[in-house]
């Protein structure tokens, strides 16, 4: 049987001792007083609780890192939903936060205004189509549920955005809206979100007299193109936004007044074309 003459030289009494097997003759490993040190070159001088060991092929050698260190990586990073870098918001965040998953027309009653349509195209994913008349919109929104307190500091809205047809002489918008709004939408009409005009998109807000817009520098004007967005308000009236991750506009001017703002995605068609775009699931953290 293999293994039951194997033999290994104990150094502390300087004597040859047995090894132990198990039934099959594979040399039994206790693990107990095995130090990381003993597996390889390892630089752990004073690793603090919650920390974990990665290895460096920089310096080639094992070492501690804090959690919220890294920004990147497997470890700690949601990256189909709110990266880590997002995360670190809300760890120190009070009991009372809570967390809407809204699958569109689950939790509230949903309104849908214009001639063009708003319909499921598969579980979690709701389209807006213009249709082909010039200047025809579709405007999808909620009746009761109230989002967005720009005094507070923590509340976001996370989504991803397609567009299902390509994307040109268009006008979407997507975020909080009071129910002050125009027919169709207007830039200046007051919200926190998102528009996308020519399949670009523009971090957007607007005081009910002038819209602040910036060119995130990112397209999804292809069909199917896609991007995922996040707004965080991180103190009273200033707004991130960040388009897959990546933080493109901080807001503070023109943010419209007040609170409780209904969840709304609109698209305008600028031609006689059709154009159609999907909302996917929505996130929203807040108190």
């Amino acid at each position: 049987m293999p293994g039951v003459l194997l033999w290994g030289f104990y150094p502390a009494t300087k004597k040859w001792i047995p090894l132990q097997v198990d039934a099959d003759g594979y040399v039994k490993v206790d693990m107990s007083a095995i130090k990381l040190n003993d597996l390889g070159d390892v630089n752990v001088p004073a690793p603090a609780d919650g920390n974990f060991f990665y290895y460096d092929g920089a310096t080639v050698l094992w070492k501690s890192k804090a959690h919220a260190d890294l920004t990147t990586g497997v470890h700690g990073v949601v990256s189909d939903y709110i990266p880590l870098a997002f995360h670190r918001q809300y760890r120190a965040f009070p009991f009372d936060v809570y967390s809407i998953h809204l699958g569109w027309e689950t939790i509230d009653a949903w309104t849908l205004l214009g001639p063009g349509t708003a319909y499921w195209v598969s579980v979690g994913s709701m389209q807006l189509q213009s249709g082909a008349v010039l200047n025809q919109y579709a405007i999808y929104r909620t009746d009761t549920i109230g989002l967005m307190y720009l005094t507070r500091a923590g509340e976001a809205l996370y989504t991803r955005l397609q567009a299902s047809t390509a994307l040109a002489n268009e006008d979407i918008f997507f975020g909080c809206f009071t129910n002050l709004y125009s027919v169709p939408i207007a830039a200046t009409d007051r919200h926190v979100g998102w528009r996308i005009t020519n399949g670009e998109i523009y971090a957007s807000n607007a005081d009910g007299a002038v819209e602040k817009a910036t060119d995130t520098g990112v397209s999804i004007a292809g069909m199917w193109a896609s991007a995922k967005l996040l707004i965080l308000v991180t103190a009273a009236n200033t707004v991130e936004y960040y388009v897959n991750g990546v933080l493109k506009a901080t807001h503070t001017t023109n943010m419209p007044v007040g609170g409780n703002y209904l969840l709304l995605g609109s698209i305008k068609t600028n031609a006689a074309v059709d154009r159609r775009f999907k909302i996917y699931p929505i996130n929203y953290i807040g108190y």
